[in-house]
């Protein structure tokens, strides 16, 4: 490592020595590196880091941006028949607005008259606004399910990672069945109430049974 006195002996050792008059020479460019790097040592510019950091709140607001728009979009509502959907990355969320003119209690309550012969009926839980009617299955102890629900308290979240919802009509009213890991789920707007209907079934044997639940 040089320093400055080491730097000046070498200089005039190799620059002057030559010359009678050393005030009309001019230092060679190694030597004026070596001193300038003595005198003016390098510091990072704060032009340029203030560049730097422009630029990078420049990027940080664009990427805010992207993600909010993102955001908003996947959790705007849309309107499908009455229902509202939400949906999020691995959930489609399903409700519904207001409803004036529906019962904002359970008044008559929907059940299934005729079942697979392999079921049999187990239980019926309910309150004001929701009735929850349960049949097992006697060969595999899996339970089908016939939620009904106040249209005004509706609201539920249902897995579409790897399905997509298909549009169902129940005695010509609008619903949305999609298959899930156990058989399938049906869930329609009759008018008064949102039913939905689950097992581990295929597709017509539930849209069937939907069609027959009645009070």
């Amino acid at each position: 490592m040089y320093n400055l006195k080491e730097i000046m002996c070498e200089v005039y050792q190799q620059d002057f020595a030559e010359f009678d008059n050393p005030l009309g020479h001019h230092f060679s460019r190694r030597s004026r590196k070596k001193l300038n790097s003595i005198l003016y040592p390098k510091f990072p510019q704060p032009v340029k880091n203030h560049r730097r950091i422009a630029l990078g709140k420049k990027i940080a607001i664009a990427l805010l941006i992207i993600i909010l728009m993102a955001v908003g979009i996947t959790a705007g509502a849309t309107i499908a028949n009455g229902f509202l959907r939400k949906n999020h990355s691995d959930n489609t969320e399903l409700f519904t607005p207001a409803a004036a003119n529906c019962p904002k209690t359970i008044e008559n309550v929907y059940y299934l008259p005729e079942i697979p012969k392999e079921y049999e009926f187990y239980e019926t839980v309910s309150d004001s606004e929701n009735v929850f009617t349960s049949y097992m299955n006697c060969d595999t102890n899996r339970c089908m399910v016939l939620l009904q629900t106040v249209k005004d308290g509706y609201r539920n979240h249902f897995d579409n990672e790897y399905v997509i919802f298909e549009e169902v009509n129940i005695n010509g009213n609008y619903g949305l069945y999609f298959p899930d890991y156990d058989g399938g789920l049906i869930v329609w707007d009759n008018g008064d109430y949102i039913l939905e209907l689950s097992g581990d079934m295929n597709k017509d044997v539930l849209l069937n049974l939907a069609k027959s639940a009645k009070v």
